[in-house]
């Protein structure tokens, strides 16, 4: 899972910081920009790691497959709701979407008027390359909801598996 910080993480550590205390989760440093969370009480270990990249400080969280999954669930939620004043993933989808639809227009302006053809097909890869990247962010964003909406209405998460292999492949 990976939750977007906007701004740097200075600023935001201290939200992170709260939520992962408020799902009951004690957070110890392994290293610079590392954490190593443990589930209070319960047997449920999860790693985080922040890095820069271009809109603020991405938190990537390493989620165990066995263990408490009461715990990871809680704290799956809870940072969730940490954006730290970012944008909500779904504002992050309509934001990349209206760029790549100004790609597009400049892609219909270079053909109207004559473009080299080189030219034409290096913008047409950077819209390809961008679909890509905000389809696999709403892949990432939704999914966690989706499979957790299934478990939560009794499935065990292979409708939504099967789903999405249907719509990916």
């Amino acid at each position: 899972m990976q939750v977007q910080l906007s701004g740097n993480l200075d600023a935001c550590w201290p939200r992170v910081a709260e939520a992962i205390d408020a799902a009951r989760f004690h957070l110890e440093s392994v290293g610079e920009r590392a954490w190593l969370a443990s589930a209070r009480g319960a047997s449920c270990q999860v790693w985080l790691r922040a890095a820069d990249n271009e809109h603020g400080v991405l938190l990537t969280v390493w989620l165990p497959d066995e263990g408490d999954t009461a715990s990871r669930d809680r704290l799956v939620k809870a940072l969730e709701q940490c954006h730290c004043g970012g944008e909500s993933p779904d504002d992050s989808l309509l934001r990349r979407l209206r760029r790549i639809e100004g790609q597009i227009r400049g892609l219909q302006r270079m053909i109207e008027t004559g473009r080299e053809c080189d030219a034409v097909l290096t913008q047409f890869s950077a819209v390809n390359a961008a679909l890509k990247q905000t389809a696999a962010l709403m892949v990432s964003a939704h999914l966690v909801q989706c499979i957790r909406a299934e478990l939560d209405s009794g499935g065990d998460g292979t409708a939504v598996n099967q789903r999405l292999l249907n719509i990916l492949f």
